[in-house]
């Protein structure tokens, strides 16, 4: 294989086969492909011929990528001569979670990487509203005549009166636990897609930036992981969700580890049904 190049926000991935007609499986994976046994592990991406060459793939941002294109007759055969070194690229290629090169930004998709979506023609089940403010900043999106009334004080009588009535009403909000890193991840000698998990804890999770660890881990979601490997992915995206109060869908990333972790899972979906509880009430 020749030298990899991006372009269109796309990889190109340089080959030549002969004769040219000849059909090729084009597979991808997060660390070297080294052995027949490694392309198993892999995500298959589809095929190709040697006419269409190079090959261009869309890989999800974030991630580096290993790929291999070999003779699809010869691995469907489980010949030893399906796999060679020279049918793999030696470096891992990718586009970076942020700061895109200008180039990449400024270009156009090729719309046959991405899967047609059509525009629903149903009505708006309810009434469209309003905002009067950007949602992030709160910032007003319209003039308002509206002045708030300034606040005041409480006597202390009153304060003291609902002091006493709060104590005997109201019952401590529930919480949700603190962040939990598995063994794997603190070692520091995971491999392949584990690795991610690593450097997503150091990069987003001790940090407390939910919002990257969730767009993180719902990249590394869609490789092809080991069983213990997407449990976690999922624990952790069910802790990022849940800092950031999204507690349905935090409940239903728990749901998807627990028959990994049990234990562990344990005391988040407890937690999560106290949350899920008090926000219906």
């Amino acid at each position: 294989m020749g030298v990899i190049v991006y372009a269109n926000p796309q990889i190109q991935v340089p080959f030549e086969a002969f004769p040219p007609d000849k059909k090729l499986a084009v597979f991808r994976r997060t660390s070297p492909l080294r052995s027949a046994a490694d392309l198993k592990d892999s995500t298959q991406l589809g095929f190709t011929t040697g006419a269409a060459a190079p090959f261009r793939d869309t890989p999800p941002p974030g991630l580096q990528f290993y790929y291999a294109i070999v003779d699809a007759q010869a691995y469907a055969d489980g010949r030893a001569d399906a796999f060679l070194p020279a049918n793999t690229t030696d470096q891992a290629v990718g586009f970076p979670l942020v700061a895109l090169p200008q180039e990449v930004l400024d270009a156009t998709p090729d719309p046959s990487l991405r899967p047609k979506v059509t525009d629903s023609t149903r009505d708006l089940p309810l009434p469209l509203l309003r905002v009067a403010a950007e949602p992030d900043s709160g910032t007003p999106l319209v003039p308002t005549a509206y002045q708030p009334v300034a606040p005041r004080p409480l006597p202390e009588g009153s304060q003291n009166a609902l002091r006493k009535v709060a104590r005997g009403t109201t019952a401590p909000a529930p919480a949700f636990p603190p962040l939990w890193i598995f063994p794997e991840e603190r070692s520091g000698t995971q491999e392949g897609a584990a690795k991610y998990l690593e450097e997503i804890q150091r990069a987003y999770l001790q940090p407390q930036d939910w919002k990257g660890a969730v767009d993180a881990l719902t990249n590394v979601l869609k490789l092809t992981l080991d069983a213990k490997t997407e449990a976690r992915a999922r624990f952790y995206l069910g802790e990022a969700r849940g800092s950031l109060k999204d507690y349905r869908r935090a409940f239903l990333e728990f749901l998807e580890a627990r028959s990994v972790y049990p234990d562990e899972t344990g005391p988040y979906i407890e937690s999560l049904f106290s949350l899920l509880a008090s926000e219906s009430d």
